[in-house]
């Protein structure tokens, strides 16, 4: 029996490799490259490709049936017979060659070729299918990965800060100014968020483990992936989602290889017409019988006529089949519409919940500030400090879920309408986890200069030069324009406009006026000419403070009046 010590030396030398696993670095794999290097290894993507192969082999065989068959036969008899009362040894060998054709089966060839194309098409749709549920459920991997080294930073974060408390504490009890239970009071809190990063690391290492399980690759220097859209009214995405899904078009196609199958069944309800051509090659008898058949040349038409109601109960069978498949297009269609009403309702919620648990992080920010100071000044008490402490790091592991939650739905809804590929291919960009932000201090910084001439030109500049990740760059990341299909909608229109060539942007007499809110409103004339199109009109641009720059937040152009300053 092994002994009780050391099993128990042996589960925490197990843990600490496992919250080993847990600290170590994550490395720069953005998330399109460890897809691409997994996805085709993915058990479900191989099945999915097998079965494509197997539905060729059927449509060959489906094809078949419209060739004749032919038979080569030969025999060698030995054999005893009498003749005349006198016992003979007989040897003969004969040799024919038989072509049969069918030339009427009810149609039932040509429906079961069609059967056979419509199963290859639905199992390529089911190819893409499984591509894209692998697609998503790295993405989602991915992601979990993400989130959990988030919750790792934040609650090292947090013991870091009960541990600089705990010796803030110390000193003062040394000097007489609080109470020692204070001290025993930190020391438990330090206790309490040690256990809980203990509890973290193991669930980030189990994370990294069902990562690696999934991928084939350990999770390295991971980046958060911001995917845009889908956009739109929820009506409009679900059409769109039942459009293009691959489960959708592959239970169609699937439904319409029973119809076919219908058609074969009845087809072999019907008598079946064959033709064959007979002929004897030789005939070779020793010693030779008073007569025989050397050669000959037959045809035949033979017919078949099926009897005993199998046929008809084939029939039924392959009728109720087709109901079937119909039937599961239907249920797909209501599962795919309410699973992205769903998502789409909940991706919602999530976008409009991170401006408030963003101010809310911020908020419990500004609090630990206040309370340390009143806590200095004798004005607020230890637990108090403590407890703010404890809520900014709750505030911040919510928003660390909610930032990754908006990924994930908007990965889910992608692999709904069979675009999370594609859209991790050429649409895939790199975001930025609002929550690892450093924390505002409590006295603001002094916000830099802005030299509106400067910014106005350069924008101007970027335009003319048809430069749009420069031109991008000027505006804030979530700008919307006022019209409809937000963000993406705007940049994928200026995208348009700035690869037209030959433009020309001028600007002029520009202002500048600050704002309560903090922004900036500069007023220009701006002159645009290209070889289709000129006008000159009044622009105005709000600049909004964002991380250590300036950026458009607001846009909007009118009628050029006699002056600015009218």
């Amino acid at each position: 029996m092994i002994d009780r010590r050391t099993a128990f030396r042996g589960s925490r030398l197990l843990l600490g490799l496992v919250l080993a696993c847990a600290q170590f670095p994550l490395s720069a794999a953005p998330l399109p490259a460890v897809v691409r290097a997994a996805l085709d290894e993915q058990p479900e993507v191989l099945a999915a490709e097998a079965r494509i192969r197997a539905n060729r082999a059927i449509e060959a065989q489906a094809r078949s049936a419209f060739y004749p068959d032919l038979s080569l036969s030969w025999s060698d008899t030995d054999r005893r017979d009498e003749q005349l009362g006198t016992a003979l040894d007989r040897s003969a060998r004969r040799s024919e060659a038989a072509l049969r054709w069918n030339v009427f089966r009810g149609n039932a060839d040509v429906s079961r070729k069609r059967e056979a194309r419509a199963g290859r098409t639905a199992a390529q749709a089911g190819l893409v299918e499984a591509r894209e549920a692998a697609a998503e459920s790295i993405s989602l991997a991915y992601l979990d990965v993400l989130q959990l080294d988030d919750e790792a930073t934040l609650s090292r974060t947090l013991v870091k800060a009960y541990r600089q408390l705990a010796e803030q504490v110390a000193l003062r009890v040394e000097a007489g100014r609080i109470s020692r239970a204070d001290l025993a009071r930190i020391d438990t809190d330090l206790l309490a968020a040690q256990a809980r990063n203990a509890e973290v690391l193991t669930r980030l290492a189990d994370a990294k483990y069902r990562f690696l399980r999934a991928t084939g690759q350990p999770p390295t220097e991971l980046q958060f992936p911001a995917f845009e859209g889908p956009d739109g009214e929820p009506g409009a995405l679900v059409a769109s989602a039942e459009a293009s899904s691959p489960a959708l078009a592959a239970a169609r196609a699937r439904a319409q290889a029973r119809e076919f199958g219908v058609g074969v069944a009845r087809g072999e309800a019907l008598p079946r017409i064959d033709l064959e051509l007979r002929r004897r090659l030789s005939a070779d008898i020793d010693p030779a019988e008073v007569s025989d058949t050397v050669d000959s040349t037959q045809l035949a038409i033979s017919v078949d006529i099926p009897l005993g109601g199998a046929s008809l109960a084939r029939i039924d069978e392959a009728l109720e089949r087709r109901h079937e498949a119909e039937a599961e297009v239907e249920r797909l269609r209501r599962q795919i519409g309410t699973e992205v009403n769903l998502l789409y309702r909940q991706l919602v919620d999530a976008r409009d919940n991170l401006p408030l648990l963003t101010e809310r992080a911020q908020a419990a920010r500004r609090l630990i500030d206040a309370y340390a100071l009143q806590f200095d000044a004798g004005r607020r008490s230890l637990t108090d400090l403590a407890n703010a402490h404890a809520d900014e790091f709750v505030a911040r592991t919510e928003l660390s879920a909610a930032e990754h939650r908006v990924a994930s739905l908007q990965a889910s809804l992608l692999a709904r309408a069979g675009r999370l590929t594609t859209k991790l291919r050429d649409g895939y960009r790199a975001g930025v986890r609002i929550v690892l932000q450093s924390p505002a201090p409590t006295v603001p910084a002094a916000a830099p200069t802005f030299d509106a001439g400067a910014a106005i030109a350069a924008w101007a500049a970027a335009w003319s030069a048809g430069d749009f990740p420069r031109y991008r760059a000027f505006y804030a990341p979530d700008f919307r324009s006022g019209a409809p299909g937000g963000t993406g909608r705007w940049e994928a229109e200026r995208r348009s406009r700035l690869s037209r060539p030959d433009i020309r942007v001028r600007v002029a007499e520009a202002q500048i006026e600050p704002l309560a809110d903090g922004r900036l409103r500069t007023r220009f004339r701006q002159h645009y000419d290209s070889p289709q199109y000129s006008d000159s009109v009044v622009k105005t641009l709000d600049w909004a403070l964002h991380g250590s720059g300036w950026v458009i937040v607001a846009e909007r152009a009118e009628a050029p009046a006699a002056g600015l300053a009218e």
